[in-house]
C-alpha cells in the first residue's frame, strides 16, 4: 500500500511539471503582455512629444526671422532693404556695387499703414551665375520683393556682365501696426499642466473637428438700400489677381478689420484674397480664417487644412495636433469659436 501510494504522488508530481512547462507561454502572453503594451505607449509619446517640441521650435524660428523683417518706421524700412541688398551682393560674388535708394511705389502709407513701401536701384557687375544667384537669394527674401526693371550690359571678349540699372520694390511690414493687430488675439496662458492632463486635453480637442462649419444663423430680413454708387473694397496694399484662382506660395497675411486676408505669390503676380475667396488650382479652397503664421482654409466637403507661410496653397496640411504647435492650436481654436458666435 505504501509503494503504490508513493507511486501516486511521484506520478501527480511529473503531470504537474509537464503541464506547467506547456503552460508557460501561455502563462508569459497573460501576465507578461501587459509590460510590451505600456512600453510601447511609452515609447509613442515620446515621439509625439518631440515632434510637438520640434513644432515649438519652428515656430520660434520663424517668429525670429519676421521679426527681423519688419520695421519701425519708412526710414528703418529703407535701411533694411538696402542692407539686406548689399548682404546678398556681398554672398553672389558681384563687384562694383553700388546701391542708391529711390522713392517707393504710392500705396497707402500713414499710421495705420501695414507695410512700409520702399525701393531702391543698383548697379553692379559679375557673371551670369553669380547674377542668377543674385535674384535667386532676392526671391527667398522674408517681405513681400519684386524686380521691376533691369539692364544686362555683357562686356566683349569677357564673362563679366553689366547690371545697370536694377530697380527692387519692396513692402517691409510695419512692426507697430502688426504688434497691435496681434495683442488683440493675445491671452493669458496658464502654468504649464502635468503631462496626463496634457495628454486628455489634447484627446478633446482631437477627438471632433473643432474647425467644423458653424452652426446657421437665422437670416435677418433686408432692409431697405438706398442707391450708391457700388465701391470695390480694396486691401491696403498689392494688387487683385488677374487670374481668380492658380497655383502659388502663401507669402503674407494681414490681419486688420476689412483689409483681412492673404498674399499669394504666383508667377510675377502677388495677388490679394479676402476672406471667403476661393485659392488654389487643383481643388479650390475657401478662405475661412488668418491666423499670424498661416491660414485656415475649407474645401467643397467641409473640411479643414492649415496652409503656413511659405507653403505651396495647393498642398494644405490637415489640421491636426501633429502640424500644429499646441499653443497655436489653442488660439486658432479660441480665435474660431469667437468669429464662430
Amino acid at each position: 500500500m505504501t509503494i503504490q501510494r508513493r507511486e501516486r504522488v511521484l506520478l501527480i508530481a511529473a503531470i504537474a511539471v509537464v503541464a506547467l512547462v506547456a503552460a508557460r507561454p501561455i502563462l508569459r502572453s497573460v501576465f507578461g503582455g501587459g509590460g510590451s503594451q505600456i512600453d510601447e505607449l511609452r515609447t509613442a509619446i515620446i515621439e509625439k512629444e518631440e515632434e510637438l517640441e520640434g513644432s515649438r521650435k519652428l515656430v520660434r524660428q520663424w517668429r525670429s526671422i519676421h521679426e527681423q523683417s519688419m520695421a519701425d518706421d519708412p526710414d528703418a524700412a529703407k535701411g533694411l532693404l538696402m542692407s539686406r541688398v548689399n548682404v546678398l551682393l556681398l554672398q553672389a560674388g558681384l563687384a562694383d556695387k553700388q546701391v542708391t535708394p529711390q522713392a517707393g511705389s504710392p500705396v497707402k502709407t500713414g499710421s495705420d499703414a501695414s507695410y512700409y513701401p520702399v525701393a531702391l536701384s543698383l548697379t553692379c557687375k559679375g557673371t551670369l551665375e553669380q547674377i542668377v544667384k543674385f535674384f535667386d537669394m532676392l526671391d527667398q527674401e522674408p517681405y513681400l520683393v519684386k524686380v521691376t526693371s533691369f539692364t544686362l550690359n555683357p562686356q566683349e571678349k569677357s564673362e563679366i556682365i553689366s547690371l545697370n540699372p536694377c530697380r527692387i520694390e519692396a513692402l517691409i511690414p510695419a512692426r507697430p501696426v502688426l504688434r497691435r493687430a496681434q495683442s488683440g488675439a493675445e491671452r493669458k496662458v496658464p502654468d504649464p499642466l502635468p503631462a496626463p492632463q496634457v495628454r486628455n486635453a489634447y484627446a478633446q480637442l482631437t477627438a471632433k473637428n473643432i474647425f467644423g462649419p458653424p452652426r446657421p444663423t437665422p437670416t435677418p430680413m433686408p432692409a431697405p438700400v438706398a442707391p450708391v454708387e457700388p465701391v470695390e473694397p480694396r486691401p491696403a496694399v498689392g494688387q487683385r489677381p488677374s487670374v481668380r484662382r492658380g497655383p502659388g506660395t502663401l507669402v503674407g497675411t494681414v490681419i486688420h478689420g476689412p483689409t483681412t486676408g492673404v498674399y499669394v505669390r504666383n508667377h510675377n503676380e502677388t495677388p490679394w484674397y479676402n476672406l471667403g475667396e476661393s485659392i488654389g488650382s487643383r481643388q479650390p479652397h475657401t478662405l475661412v480664417f488668418v491666423h499670424p503664421l498661416g491660414a485656415v482654409v475649407r474645401d467643397q466637403r467641409g473640411q479643414h487644412f492649415y496652409i503656413e507661410i511659405g507653403q505651396s496653397v495647393d498642398q494644405p496640411k490637415a489640421l491636426t495636433r501633429e502640424n500644429l504647435a499646441a499653443d497655436e492650436l489653442l488660439e486658432l481654436y479660441d480665435a474660431w469659436q469667437s468669429a464662430s458666435h
